[in-house]
């Protein structure tokens, strides 16, 4: 869905009206630092992106979608359309099966696997991507994975053959600058729907992707609060728990749809 969302044209896209209210927003994230993310909307082409990421960080204040948007209804004074409105669903938790996300996932079919494997690598780029600019090279390679994953689901003709994909060709600079832990998962991600389609032996089999995706979410969550908040460390602990139980509630609510 994010992928998605960020190749919208500027023109195209209503904003929330986010920066006519920065003191409020601010006080609402007073947890936070803003030292790398604009309140939107502004002249830079990673606006989209921008609102995004501060209306998932706003959905971890409240406890349900409703609660958020009679907040934004009341103090933002935004009227918000259909597309808005699913963002904000999408931000939060769905409800789901009261068992742990490791069983879960081997529960899952391997078409769920993928789509869910996909929409946490995008939440977890949300959180942390070192590559912050429009377009990311680790966005774009997510976005790439699924587009490699559908078509390898496509049948072919019986004379037709697939044309093989060079998986290297899309990896990024970052690749070969030692990225974060929690980035590789996207590069295992992408060579694993490049052999799919390639028929190629895989490295490793979806369920343990999955769950490696749900991990690097997590690594990304303790990145974000280590170099934009400005807690305590005891504060930045109870901070993180929180997230991590908001996040993996995230997680199994993907996997229950």
């Amino acid at each position: 869905m994010i992928y998605s969302l960020l190749r919208i044209p500027l023109n195209e896209w209503q904003f929330f009206g986010f920066s006519q209210h920065k003191q409020l927003i601010r006080e609402r994230l007073n947890w936070m630092s803003f030292d790398y993310l604009s309140i939107p909307p502004h002249k830079h082409v990673w606006a989209i992106r921008d609102e995004i990421c501060l209306l998932l960080l706003l959905s971890t204040n409240y406890s349900t979608k409703d609660e958020l948007i009679k907040w934004i209804r009341t103090h933002i004074n935004a009227k918000l359309n259909t597309r808005q409105l699913a963002l904000i669903e999408w931000a939060f938790p769905l409800k789901h099966k009261n068992e742990s996300l490791e069983k879960l996932i081997q529960q899952a079919t391997e078409q769920q696997l993928f789509y869910f494997t996909f929409e946490v690598l995008e939440r977890l780029l949300l959180w942390d991507d070192p590559e912050y600019s429009w377009f990311s090279s680790y966005f774009s390679l997510v976005g790439k994975s699924r587009e490699i994953y559908e078509n390898s689901l496509k049948p072919i003709g019986i004379n037709e053959q697939k044309e093989k994909i060079d998986a290297s060709q899309h990896f990024g600079k970052y690749y070969y600058l030692n990225p974060p832990i929690e980035m590789f998962i996207v590069y295992r991600v992408y060579e694993h729907c490049t052999k799919l389609h390639n028929n190629e032996p895989l490295t490793f089999d979806i369920k343990t992707l999955s769950l490696q995706a749900y991990h690097g979410l997590l690594r990304a969550v303790v990145y974000f609060l280590k170099y934009h908040t400005r807690l305590s460390e005891r504060a930045l602990e109870q901070k993180y728990l929180s997230l991590q139980s908001l996040e993996t509630q995230w997680c199994k609510g993907r996997l229950s749809q």
